[in-house]
């Protein structure tokens, strides 16, 4: 189990930060002004989508601090726990619905506003990244 204090898992935290600024700065951005996705930008998505889906992965294996201050690292206590809390919206923000909805609206043949959508990802994601870990 991973200790939610250790350093490794701050840094890990402070990037998944890193991320979620980047994606409330830019998602309004494209929303506002829904400018020519470029290559280097949808890698850039790409990546932080792994990054996020990888966190989830890291929620299960991080132990964390019971009501009374002790580390608990009981792996199906705190899957209980994690899957009880937070999965179901760090899952739902992790899934790529602006990719999604765009496949589905290219072969229907219709246009869609992605920037709305993308919009209203980034409100859960920014919610789940900032909780406090406890």
């Amino acid at each position: 189990m991973i200790d939610p204090r250790s350093t490794g898992r701050r840094v890990w935290d402070g990037m998944m930060l890193l991320f979620v600024i980047w994606n409330a700065v830019v998602v309004p951005y494209d929303a506002a002004f829904s400018p020519a996705p470029t290559a280097a930008r949808v890698s850039v998505d790409t990546v932080i989508d792994a990054f996020f889906g990888c966190d989830i992965l890291l929620n299960f294996v991080t132990g964390y601090v019971d009501k009374t201050g002790r580390l608990q690292t009981g792996l199906r206590q705190n899957a209980r726990k994690y899957l009880r809390k937070w999965f179901v919206l760090d899952l739902c923000s992790t899934l790529p619905f602006d990719t999604i909805v765009a496949s589905g609206s290219a072969a229907a043949g219709g246009d869609s506003k992605l920037g709305l959508l993308a919009f209203l990802k980034a409100r859960p994601r920014a919610a789940a990244r900032l909780r406090v870990r406890a």
